[in-house]
C-alpha cells in the first residue's frame, strides 16, 4: 500500500485547474464549489501518484482519461427521483396535452446517474396511456462518464428512493435488502450518453419535444448560458418546451425561447 503523497500548496496551480475546467465545460467553480473540486482532485491525485501540477501538465498535454477524470471531479451528482415534483405535475397538466400522437422525444440535459431519464419515462408511461413504451424515448446526458455508467446500471439504493407512490413503485424491482433496478419495459424507454453541452456540435438527428435541464445552468457563466440556451432551441421541435429549475439563471440576454412562467420555456410552434 502506497503512503500518502504530499501535495504541496500551488495557489496558482489551483487557479489553473479552475481556468482549464472553466474553458473546457464551462463550469464556473465558487469557493463552495472549488472546495469539493480540490478535495476530489487530490484524491485523484493520490490514486494516480501525481502532483495537481503534474496532472495539470497531463490536460495541457492532451491527456484525455486525465481530463475526464478533472471533468469529473467538477460535477456534483446530487438528484432524485421524480424531483421536483412540481415539474412532473406540469408535464402532465400543461405538457402532455400539446403533444402529437406521434414518436415523443425527451431529453435529460443533466441526468446525472439517471434518475431524472427514469422518472421521465416512469411518468409518461403512467400518464399517456397505451402504446408509450414504443412511441416515448427518454435521452440522458452527462458531462461525467461516471454518472453515465451509474445511470445505466439503472441500480439504485432504497434509501434514494423516497415519497414514491405505490404505482411509480412497481417501476422498479427489488435486487436486495438496500438496492432496487428499474424493470426493463422502463430501462428500455431511455438512452444514455456523455455529452458536454458547450462541445461545438450535438451529435443528435431529430428534434426534442421535451427537454429537461434542471440544476445546471447555475454552472455557467452568463456567455455560456445563452449559447447552451440558444443550442437546445436549435434542437427543439416547434412546440417544443424547456424546464429548467426555478433556481437557474436563464436571462442574461435574450433568448429564442419564449417564457410560458418561471422556469418553463417554449419554442413558437410555427
Amino acid at each position: 500500500m502506497y503512503e500518502a503523497l504530499a501535495l504541496p500548496e500551488t495557489g496558482a496551480v489551483w487557479e489553473q485547474l479552475h481556468d482549464w475546467v472553466e474553458r473546457h465545460s464551462g463550469i464556473v467553480l465558487t469557493a463552495a464549489r472549488s472546495e469539493s473540486f480540490r478535495i476530489r482532485v487530490e484524491a485523484i491525485c493520490q490514486n494516480e501518484r501525481a502532483t495537481p501540477q503534474q496532472m495539470l501538465q497531463r490536460l495541457e498535454r492532451g491527456d484525455a482519461r486525465v481530463a475526464m477524470m478533472v471533468a469529473d471531479a467538477a460535477t456534483t451528482n446530487y438528484t432524485q427521483l421524480f424531483r421536483e415534483r412540481e415539474a412532473f405535475q406540469l408535464l402532465a397538466e400543461q405538457i402532455y396535452p400539446t403533444l402529437d400522437p406521434g414518436p415523443v422525444r425527451m431529453w435529460s440535459a443533466a441526468t446525472s446517474t439517471g434518475e431524472e431519464a427514469y422518472s421521465l419515462a416512469i411518468h409518461a408511461a403512467y400518464n399517456l396511456g397505451p402504446g408509450t413504451f414504443a412511441r416515448v424515448k427518454v435521452l440522458g446526458t452527462d458531462l461525467s462518464a461516471r454518472h453515465i455508467e451509474a445511470a445505466e446500471t439503472a441500480l439504485y439504493e432504497t434509501g434514494r428512493m423516497p415519497d414514491l407512490t405505490p404505482a411509480e413503485r412497481l417501476a422498479f424491482e427489488p435486487v436486495s435488502e438496500s438496492h432496487w433496478r428499474v424493470r426493463p419495459a422502463y430501462r428500455d424507454m431511455c438512452t444514455f450518453r456523455r455529452l458536454n453541452l458547450l462541445a461545438p456540435h450535438w451529435p443528435f438527428t431529430q428534434a426534442f419535444h421535451v427537454i429537461f435541464c434542471r440544476n445546471v445552468l447555475y454552472y455557467f457563466d452568463a456567455t455560456s448560458r445563452h449559447r447552451v440556451l440558444e443550442a437546445m432551441y436549435d434542437v427543439a421541435a416547434p412546440g417544443a418546451w424547456l424546464i429548467t429549475s426555478f433556481t437557474d439563471p436563464t436571462t442574461d440576454s435574450p433568448t429564442r425561447w419564449s417564457t410560458v412562467q418561471p422556469g418553463v420555456f417554449r419554442r413558437r410552434p410555427t
